[in-house]
């Protein structure tokens, strides 16, 4: 019984169409603009999924210099998201950002919490760069924030 049960296992092991491609850390740099301005530096960890390699999932986590909102005086964020993607094409990939961030404010706000959700598109552009661009919404921060960045892929 116990041979007939690994040999399904490695059987079903073998023929699943959920395969995981070597995970890539990276870090960049992006500047934002929108009800606040921002400068920001982030590091992630992705991976590539699917038996064609189509599907991405990804960790990230960021440190904004906000310096001035339209609101208010801000010093600085910390966020964190999970980002899925899916590529269009061999260098492009669409995805998608669901995260948290904190915003430290210099006055009597004090730090607010928000969940964030963005959709962004990013491509390569030469071995192991990679840009991007996103639209990124924090709630309960109530920001909206349109951003360009440039990152870079360990191999």
């Amino acid at each position: 019984m116990f041979n007939k049960t690994v040999v399904a296992c490695m059987i079903f092991a073998s023929s699943s169409s959920i395969v995981f491609a070597k995970a890539t850390p990276y870090v960049g740099a992006g500047i934002g603009a929108g009800n606040k301005s921002t400068l920001n530096i982030f590091g992630g960890y992705g991976t590539t999924i699917g038996a064609k390699q189509q599907y991405y999932l990804g960790g990230e986590v960021n440190l904004e210099d906000i310096g001035y909102s339209q609101l208010d005086h801000v010093n600085y964020g910390v966020g964190a998201s999970i980002i899925p993607g899916i590529y269009i094409n061999s260098n492009t990939m669409a995805y998608a950002r669901a995260g948290i961030e904190t915003t430290h404010y210099s006055n009597s706000h004090g730090v607010l919490f928000g969940t964030q959700l963005g959709l962004g598109l990013q491509t390569n552009v030469a071995k192991n760069w990679d840009v991007r661009g996103e639209y990124v919404h924090t709630a309960n921060i109530n920001t909206n924030q349109y951003g360009v960045g440039v990152l870079y892929k360990f191999d």
